[in-house]
């Protein structure tokens, strides 16, 4: 298992493994990329995110919470049968077979969370 708590600064986090699963509670970071081939992934932001992050697994389900007082743009994508599971109060931009995207907050400057999988259920949780 790959584990991250209470990670802070511009450097942001990046996590890679090949199998085994990501496990992120507690995250400051605004900049993060998770990537996974096989494994379960869950990340959960300890404060509004309105950064950058891709999160990427092949075969796996992932699972992100984020803060409601979050700006960000989302696009949610499983491209092999997954299902993206959006449990988040905000209204739905476009939801199609394989993708799902909305955004929460407004403004100019609104973040990026990015979210693909393969073979795997997407979960969008609130905080």
């Amino acid at each position: 298992m790959c584990e991250a708590c209470a990670c802070t600064g511009a450097e942001g986090l990046v996590a890679r493994t090949a199998s085994g699963d990501i496990t992120v509670s507690w995250l400051r970071a605004q900049r993060v990329q998770l990537h996974s081939v096989s494994g379960e992934m869950r990340l959960e932001f300890a404060e509004p995110f309105h950064g950058e992050a891709q999160l990427g697994n092949v075969s796996g389900n992932v699972t992100v919470v984020l803060p409601t007082s979050s700006r960000c743009e989302i696009r949610a994508t499983s491209r092999g049968g997954g299902e993206v599971y959006q449990q988040l109060p905000i209204p739905l931009q476009r939801n199609e077979r394989f993708e799902w995207v909305g955004r929460m907050g407004e403004g100019a400057d609104l973040g990026m969370l990015e979210v693909k999988t393969v073979s795997g259920d997407i979960t969008l949780r609130a905080l």
